[in-house]
């Protein structure tokens, strides 16, 4: 089967403006995949901001065996990271995703990674040791993805504040640097609630 992905190319004209064209084009992928689960990827962030309404009540289980609910992350502005290992412009994000969870690791700031592969958290394993992902990582089949809004391709990142109500949708290469002050902001807005200065459960 094939899985499609986004090539961005970017061409100049002689007046120096730049146009985006997004090409897609098929890959290979695992013989296990089927074509109802067919996704793009996205190499270049495009943020949207959709309607604000709370995240999904959910319960997961993640790699490490722990619970993960949407209760839990009450207090906490949260990346909520839906990604895949085969996804190229995943691979790219992940060392900046890394970073930014063990820098902020003792602050209100939690990120979750959404595993679509379809062979479930098994396959999970080697990609976080490979990447010392310490952040919670769990699975979804694609009904979290369709409570939270919607994803079309991957990586999408949904940017949850610290009350959970979703403040933004990024699709493509989460852009941390560009996003940094923002993040900070929304941390600080929560500052002298209880949970503020909650660290990660590790």
């Amino acid at each position: 089967f094939l899985r499609a992905q986004t090539r961005i190319m970017v061409i100049s004209n002689s007046i120096g403006s730049t146009f985006i064209f997004i090409l897609i084009f098929a890959v290979g992928c695992s013989s296990k995949s089927k074509p109802e689960s067919q996704m793009a990827t996205a190499s270049v962030s495009e943020s949207s901001a959709p309607e604000q309404r709370s995240i999904p009540s959910f319960e997961k289980i993640t790699l490490k065996g722990e619970t993960l609910t949407d209760s839990s992350l009450k207090g906490k502005v949260t990346l909520v990271n839906f990604w895949a290992t085969w996804c190229g412009p995943c691979v790219i994000e992940t060392p900046d995703l890394v970073a930014l969870y063990e820098e902020w690791s003792d602050r209100n700031f939690e990120i979750v990674g959404v595993s679509m592969d379809e062979e479930g958290l098994e396959i999970v394993a080697e990609f976080a040791e490979r990447f010392n992902i310490s952040y919670p990582l769990i699975h979804d089949p694609g009904e979290l993805a369709d409570e939270f809004g919607g994803v079309y391709a991957l990586p999408t990142t949904y940017v949850v504040d610290a009350e959970g109500t979703i403040q933004h949708r990024f699709i493509g290469v989460f852009p941390v640097a560009e996003m940094r002050e923002e993040l900070e902001s929304m941390m600080k807005a929560h500052a002298g609630n209880d949970h503020d200065l909650s660290p990660h459960a590790r």
